[in-house]
């Protein structure tokens, strides 16, 4: 998929730059597709445009949710023209490849960014967050943290919390890719 002068990516191994420090982003997920990463059945979050390295996505659950309850490491997006990354979609979890792709098809590319480790946490709801900001709203894309240092510290307190459950999150195929020394 090297398109527009990005490199592809090797889905199952690690590249340098998953190695740099992730840029915490806040972003909105819909709690349906959050149950389909606790199923395995969602192993990338597709988008129509985001950062090009590794991210730790502090996640927005959205109604009836409605609070900030989980992180969610995302490794580097793997981008191409919305043909494949449809087919990558389509791949990874059978029958979502035409809704990628209707949702990326007037994009020249669009991204597949791996979801690599979730931690859930009790997060702050929506009321809790309005108190200790003075104005909140779940944001519609993504905001990056760096910009919003009060609501990054925010964020940073959910990984001092407990932990209710974790888990590494494996594509398809991922056990049968080969092993680098």
């Amino acid at each position: 998929m090297a398109r527009n002068g990005n490199v592809q990516q090797d889905l199952f191994s690690l590249t340098d730059a998953d190695q740099a420090v992730p840029e915490p982003v806040l972003m909105s997920l819909n709690p349906a597709y959050y149950e389909l990463i606790w199923s395995g059945e969602k192993h990338f979050e597709y988008r129509r445009r985001y950062l090009h390295g590794p991210t730790e996505w502090f996640a927005w659950l959205t109604k009836p949710t409605s609070r900030l309850g989980s992180v969610i490491e995302l490794g580097t997006p793997v981008i191409g023209p919305p043909a494949e990354i449809a087919e990558l979609a389509e791949r990874s979890r059978p029958g979502n490849g035409e809704s990628v792709f209707e949702y990326t098809q007037d994009l020249p590319v669009a991204y597949a960014v791996p979801i690599v480790r979730v931690r859930e946490v009790a997060g702050p709801n929506l009321r809790e967050l309005r108190a200790r900001l003075g104005r909140f709203s779940p944001p519609q894309n993504y905001v990056r943290l760096r910009h919003n240092p009060a609501l990054l510290g925010l964020c940073r307190e959910l990984l001092t919390l407990p932990v209710t459950r974790q888990m590494t999150v494996t594509p398809p195929g991922a056990s049968d890719a080969p092993v680098t020394a």
